[in-house]
C-alpha cells in the first residue's frame, strides 16, 4: 500500500534572514580553460558526466547534425589530462531529419567502474523499410543502454536497461514498460537507475518517475526490472492529493532508498508543485509493482513512502548533498527571482528524517541563479550560475552562510551552462558555445547554423574551494 505523508511548508513563509543581502566576496577567479574544440557539440546535459576516477568526461553530440536528441549520432569521452576526445559508441545505422532514429544522449557514467548509461531510441533494422511511428524516436519511444568498457575505453559489452513491450495483443510482462526511460541516473552505490518515463499506450498520462532493479529475467534483452515510483492520474481525472506528474528527481542517499522530485498534486481545485521525496523502504519488493496494459496505468510498488515536503514555484532538478542530509532546489524569491533554497535532515523519534525541516533560503543573488545546482562532495559548498559565472556559495551553518563567491568572468555572451562536477570535487565543468575554427581559420558552424558546444574546465584541487569561506 502506498503512503503519502505531507510534511507541508510554504517557502514563503519559512525563508532564512529575509533580511539578508546579497554579499559578495572579491571574486576569486580559478584557473578556467576550454578542454575540447572540435567541431561538433559536447554536450554534458547536467548529468554525471565525471568517471569514478575522474579522469574522463562523458558528453554527447546532439545538434552537430541536426536538433535535439533524436539526431545526436555518438557517445563520446574526453581525457582530462590531453584533451583527447575518444568516440565511444555510434549506432550503426542512423536516419536524420523529420524521421529521425535512434536518437541517443543525456549520458552519465557509472559511479564505481567504466560503464555508460544513455538514452537510445529504436534501434533500425532496415534502411529501405517503409517507417512505421514505432521506428521513430520520441519521449515515448526509447529506452536505457549500457556500454561497458574496457580499461582502454573499447567497448565490452552492449546491454539494455529496460524492457519495453508497446503491443496490446500481448500481455505486458511484469518488470517491462510500455514508453520511455529518460535521464538515467546510477544510485551511489550502482545497485539501482533512476529515471523519468513516459507511457505510450496511454499518452493522456503526464510524465512519472520510476526506477530499475537489477534482473536475469530478460536477459539478453535487458538487464534490469522496471517499475514506476510515482502513480499519476491525468489532469481532467485527478481528485484531491493526485499526482499528476512528477520530475525533476534524483537520488538522495548513497543506497538508492530515497529519491527527490518535484511533484504536481491536485490541491483546491488547482495543481500545485510540491518538492517530495518517495522513500523504499528494506522491505519493498519491487516485483510487487504492476506494468498495467493497455487500459491500466503501470501500478509501483506495495510500500512505498511519499513526502510532501514543501510548496515551490519553479522547476529544475533537485539535487542532495553527497551525505544525503540536505537537498537543494530551485524556487522563487519574494521578488520573482530564481534562488536556491535547501531543506536539512532532523532528527525525528531516534532517526533522520526531513520531517520538520524548516526551508531556507540560500542564495540571495540579485539577479537570480541561471542554471541548475551542483553539490561540492564535502557538503559545505554549492555550485551554479548566476550572470553568466559560476558561483560558489556557502551551506554551511554559521556567519558564512548564504554566502557567494565568482569564481569565473562574467561572460556577457556565450554564457555557461549545464555545470557538473567531478567525483572529488577537484574539477567543475561547463558548456559554452564558442567560435570553432578549421586548420585554415575557417569558422564552423553547427547545422542549425549555431557555434559549437564546447566543454570548459574549471580546476579547483589546487585551490581550496572551502577555503574561500574559511570553512574549517
Amino acid at each position: 500500500m502506498l503512503t503519502i505523508v505531507s510534511f507541508l511548508f510554504c517557502s514563503s513563509m519559512f525563508i532564512f534572514n529575509q533580511t539578508q543581502s546579497f554579499v559578495q566576496e572579491d571574486s576569486k577567479i580559478l584557473p578556467v580553460y576550454q578542454l575540447t574544440f572540435s567541431a561538433k557539440n559536447h554536450e554534458l546535459d547536467n548529468n554525471d558526466n565525471f568517471s569514478y576516477d575522474d579522469k574522463f568526461i562523458c558528453y554527447d553530440t546532439r545538434g552537430t547534425l541536426g536538433y535535439g536528441i533524436e539526431n545526436c549520432t555518438s557517445i563520446e569521452v574526453v581525457e582530462i589530462n590531453t584533451g583527447k576526445e575518444i568516440k565511444i559508441y555510434q549506432p550503426d545505422k542512423i536516419r536524420l531529419g523529420v524521421k529521425p532514429a535512434p536518437g541517443i544522449g543525456a549520458v552519465s557514467f557509472h559511479p564505481k567502474e567504466y560503464t555508460l548509461v544513455f538514452i537510445h531510441g529504436p534501434e533500425i533494422k532496415n534502411l529501405y523499410n517503409p517507417i512505421q511511428s514505432e521506428d521513430i524516436y520520441s519521449k515515448m519511444n526509447r529506452r536505457g543502454c549500457i556500454i561497458s568498457l574496457k580499461e582502454n575505453l573499447s567497448i565490452k559489452n552492449k546491454s539494455w536497461v529496460d524492457f519495453r513491450t508497446v503491443s496490446c495483443n500481448v500481455e505486458i510482462p511484469a518488470g517491462a514498460h510500455r514508453g520511455g526511460s529518460h535521464r538515467h541516473e546510477y544510485s551511489a552505490n550502482g545497485k539501482r537507475i533512476g529515471c523519468t518515463y513516459d507511457d505510450k499506450l496511454l499518452p493522456q498520462y503526464g510524465r512519472t518517475i520510476a526506477y530499475f532493479e537489477e534482473t536475469s529475467k530478460f536477459l539478453p534483452d535487458a538487464n534490469y526490472y522496471f517499475a514506476v515510483l510515482v502513480r499519476i492520474v491525468p489532469m481532467d481525472k485527478a481528485q484531491e492529493g493526485d499526482f499528476v506528474k512528477a520530475l525533476g528527481d534524483s537520488w538522495v542517499d548513497n543506497e538508492g532508498k530515497w529519491r527527490a522530485f518535484i511533484g504536481t498534486v491536485k490541491e483546491g481545485g488547482s495543481f500545485v508543485d510540491y518538492l517530495c521525496m518517495v522513500e523504499i523502504p528494506d522491505n519493498v519488493d519491487i516485483k510487487t509493482s504492476s506494468s498495467g496494459d493497455c487500459q491500466t496505468y503501470p501500478e509501483p510498488p506495495k510500500g512505498l513512502n511519499i513526502h510532501k515536503i514543501t510548496k515551490v514555484n519553479c522547476s529544475g532538478i533537485v539535487r542532495a548533498s553527497y551525505d544525503g542530509r540536505k537537498v537543494a532546489y530551485l524556487d522563487k524569491d519574494r521578488e520573482g527571482k530564481t534562488q536556491i533554497f535547501m531543506v536539512v535532515k532532523n532528527k525525528h523519534e531516534d532517526k533522520e528524517t526531513f520531517q520538520d525541516s524548516i526551508p531556507v533560503q540560500v542564495t540571495f543573488l540579485p539577479y537570480g541563479v541561471e542554471d541548475n545546482i551542483r553539490w561540492h562532495p564535502s557538503g559545505n559548498v554549492i555550485f551554479t550560475i548566476s550572470e553568466g559565472a559560476v558561483i560558489a556559495v556557502c551551506v554551511k551553518e554559521g556567519e558564512n552562510f548564504g554566502k557567494s563567491v565568482f569564481i569565473t568572468p562574467k561572460y556577457k555572451i556565450n554564457k555557461p551552462y549545464a555545470l557538473v562536477v567531478s567525483r572529488k570535487g577537484d574539477y567543475l565543468a561547463f558548456n559554452r558555445c564558442v567560435p570553432t575554427y578549421d586548420e585554415i581559420g575557417i569558422r564552423l558552424l553547427s547545422s542549425e547554423g549555431k557555434d559549437f558546444s564546447q566543454i570548459f574546465l574549471l580546476e579547483c584541487k589546487d585551490n581550496d574551494i572551502e577555503g574561500l569561506f574559511k570553512i574549517e
